[in-house]
C-alpha cells in the first residue's frame, strides 16, 4: 500500500499560502474562499488507499462502497503505530486550518430571498440523485466521517463512475425535471390569477380613494363659498349701517335756518281793527287794543278800592 509521506504532504502546505477572501464588484465576501476544513487521520488514510489504487487499476470500475468497507476494516485492524502517521497529518492540518482561520474575514452574509411555501421544489440532479442513495449507506459504513468528508467522497465516487452506472440516476433526473416543469406552469397560472385579482382589487381601492378625495374636494369648495358668502353679506350690511349712520349724522349736524322777519315792517295793526269794538263785561273795558294812528296805546286797567 502507497502511503504519502509526512514531509511531502508538509511541504506542500508550507508552499501553499494561506487563501485570502476574495471581494466581488458588490464589495461581498465570497464564501467559497473561506479555508478548506481540517482532515482526521481516518481521511487521510482512505484517501491515500484511493490514490494507491487508482494508480495501479486506473480503468477499473472502481466499487466505492465496498471499497470503502474494505478501508473500515483495515483501519480498525491497525494499531497505534501504523496510525501514527496519519495522526500527525492530521495534526499538521489541523494547524493549516487554525493559521488560515485566523486571517480569514468572513463576508458579509447576503439576505435570502423569502422563498415561496407554495412554489414547486426545484428538480435534483443526477449527482442528487445519487447521492440520496449513496450517503446513508457510506454513513453506516464510516460512521466517524464528517458531512464535509462525506460529500467529498461521493463526488470523488461519482466522478469515477462509468455512464452506464449513472444513466439510472440521470433518468431519475430527468422525471423530476418534466415534474418541476408541469407544477411550474401551474403555479406560475395560479399567480397570474392571483396578481390579476390583487391588480383588480388595487384599482377598486384607488377609484374608492379618488372619489372620496373628490367628494372632500367638493365639500371644501363648499364651505369655502358659504365663508365668503357670509363674509360679503357681513361687509354690505357693515356698509349699509355706516351710510346711514352718515347720513343720520349730517342731518342732525346741518345748522337750522329760521325765517326772519322785521317786526316794525310786517306787522299790521289794522288786523286788530276789528277787535276794537270788543266789550268786555266785566272789565268795563271799551276798547281792548285802543290804537292812536295805527299804533297801540296803554290801556287802563280798573283797579277795586
Amino acid at each position: 500500500m502507497y502511503v504519502c509521506t509526512k514531509s511531502r504532504i508538509y511541504h506542500q502546505q508550507q508552499q501553499t499560502p494561506p487563501r485570502q477572501p476574495q471581494q466581488n464588484q458588490n464589495n461581498v465576501t465570497k464564501e467559497i474562499n473561506k479555508p478548506k476544513g481540517r482532515m482526521s487521520a481516518y481521511t487521510f488514510f482512505v484517501q491515500t488507499c484511493r490514490d494507491e489504487h487508482r494508480k495501479k487499476h486506473p480503468n477499473e470500475n472502481v466499487n466505492f462502497t465496498e471499497f470503502s468497507k474494505k478501508c473500515a476494516e483495515k483501519w480498525k485492524t491497525m494499531n497505534d503505530g501504523e496510525k501514527k502517521r496519519f495522526t500527525e497529518l492530521a495534526e499538521v492540518d489541523k494547524q493549516r486550518y487554525e493559521r488560515e482561520m485566523a486571517v480569514y474575514m468572513p463576508g458579509e452574509k447576503r439576505k435570502k430571498k423569502k422563498k415561496d411555501p407554495n412554489a414547486p421544489k426545484r428538480p435534483l440532479s443526477a449527482f442528487f440523485w445519487y447521492c440520496k442513495e449513496e450517503r446513508p449507506k457510506l454513513k453506516h459504513i464510516n460512521p466517524s466521517l464528517s458531512v464535509g468528508e462525506i460529500a467529498k467522497e461521493l463526488g470523488d465516487r461519482w466522478n469515477h463512475t462509468q455512464p452506464d452506472g449513472k444513466h439510472p440516476y440521470e433518468e431519475q433526473a430527468t422525471r423530476d425535471k418534466e415534474r418541476y416543469e408541469k407544477e411550474m406552469g401551474d403555479y406560475k397560472q395560479a399567480n397570474k390569477k392571483t396578481r390579476q385579482t390583487h391588480s383588480h382589487h388595487s384599482q377598486q381601492q384607488q377609484s374608492n380613494q379618488h372619489q372620496q378625495q373628490q367628494q372632500q374636494q367638493q365639500q371644501q369648495q363648499q364651505q369655502v363659498q358659504q365663508q365668503q358668502q357670509i363674509h360679503h353679506h357681513n361687509q354690505n350690511s357693515a356698509n349699509s349701517n355706516q351710510t346711514s349712520n352718515d347720513n343720520s349724522q349730517q342731518q342732525y349736524t346741518q345748522p337750522y335756518s329760521m325765517q326772519t322777519f322785521n317786526p316794525m315792517q310786517s306787522f299790521q295793526p289794522q288786523a286788530f281793527a276789528p277787535m276794537n269794538n270788543f266789550q268786555d263785561n266785566v272789565g268795563g273795558i271799551t276798547s281792548l287794543f285802543p290804537h292812536y294812528n295805527g299804533y297801540p296805546v296803554q290801556l287802563q286797567m280798573p283797579h277795586n278800592n
